[in-house]
């Protein structure tokens, strides 16, 4: 039987990978970018007026583009709805070969896009991407078949494995990286130890 490293190996090899990448995303773990000129719609966040929903008097607006039902129901009702799959959000209109999970199409919303572009983009979770930054990977197999969805997103500002939520599923599960039946669903674990609250795949090109 061929011995199975331990986790903390792992832990200790994604997030070097992680670190390298934040100083070259043409390195390491980073997908490769689309096909030139295959980049999806840019956005600046919607829709002009009032800015969405408040909540209560005055309040915040409301971010209209991540879940606001983290349940697994939630989560699967959001994806399965495809509001990620149109502006604001900025994605692949073609896949791309990823390092890990096969064949994908990247999306960003664009506190996402921002916050790497303001250069958030960095190992764990204390300082690293804006609040409610997400990326969806559609998960495609070698005949152009979509098999699975996954995301990341940030949850919470705590300093703390639990600011980060991962979620992946597919019908070949080992897309996900994993053996486990039905979706992934974390606040660290397996996806911790490779993305670091880092995103990996760089932001899709504008068309």
């Amino acid at each position: 039987m061929i011995a199975r490293p331990s986790s903390t190996s792992l832990l200790s090899a994604c997030v070097l990978g992680a670190a390298l990448l934040s100083a070259a995303l043409s390195a390491g773990c980073s997908d490769p970018a689309p096909p030139a000129g295959t980049g999806g719609a840019t956005g600046s966040g919607g829709a002009t007026g009032s800015g969405g929903a408040a909540t209560g008097s005055g309040g915040a607006a409301t971010d209209t583009t991540v879940p606001t039902d983290l349940t697994e129901a939630g989560l699967a009702a959001f994806l399965s709805a495809g509001s990620y799959k149109s502006a604001p959000w900025v994605f692949d209109t073609a896949t791309r070969a990823a390092v890990s999970h096969g064949d994908v199409r990247v999306y960003y919303n664009p506190t996402a896009v921002a916050s790497v572009a303001a250069g958030n983009n960095d190992i764990e979770s204390d300082s690293g991407n804006t609040l409610n930054s997400m990326v969806v990977k559609e998960l495609y197999d070698t005949t152009g078949t979509q098999i699975g969805t996954a995301f990341m997103l940030r949850t919470a500002v705590t300093g703390s494995m639990s600011d980060w939520l991962y979620y992946c599923t597919a019908s070949d599960q080992t897309a996900c990286e994993d053996t486990a039946t039905g979706p992934i669903i974390s606040g660290g674990g397996q996806c911790k130890f490779c993305h670091a609250g880092m995103f990996l795949s760089p932001v899709p090109a504008s068309p």
